[in-house]
């Protein structure tokens, strides 16, 4: 059975971006069938109906539930539309990529580490604030409390 593949299709001369950096031109989705026919000459007259840039965004199976969008599918679509084959990557760039990517999720974490909320950290944060009389950082670990907790107590006696 043929699948479908969503495109997003933004149109104008060349992308224009608003001050926070959103794009502006109009955009729409366009949906093809893939493997039809006419699929290989609809992508490749997106160009001149006055579109420039089109972002392939999903895939969808002949039920119209979403399927997995391959690298492969995305290629074919592209090297169609702008006339131009895909450049493969040598090994050192795809290294490269793959550093810079890790690199990129270890100093822009994208979520707050978690705490414990076990019973012993509350009766451990409950100790530091009758110590301390003020409550403690709730992303302190338990041993982080503990030993707080111990060393309010020895400025104290």
């Amino acid at each position: 059975m043929k699948q479908t593949i969503e495109l997003k299709i933004f149109k104008g001369k060349e992308i224009n971006y608003d001050a926070s950096g959103k794009i502006k031109n109009v955009q729409q989705k366009l949906t093809l069938t893939h493997g039809d026919l006419q699929y290989p000459k609809h992508l490749a007259n997106i160009k001149n109906l006055g579109i420039c840039k089109v972002e392939v965004v999903a895939m969808y199976d002949y039920k119209g539930e979403k399927i997995e969008l391959t690298q492969a599918v995305i290629d074919e679509a592209m090297k169609l539309i702008y006339n131009e084959p895909v450049k493969e990557l040598t090994p050192e760039q795809k290294q490269i990529a793959e550093l810079t990517a890790r690199l990129d999720a270890v100093t822009n974490p994208t979520t707050e580490p978690k705490t414990e909320t076990s019973p012993e950290l509350k009766e451990a944060r409950a100790e530091y604030e009758k110590v301390a009389g003020k409550k403690g950082s709730p992303k302190w670990t338990l041993e982080e409390v503990l030993a707080k907790t111990e060393e309010l107590k020895s400025q104290q006696n």
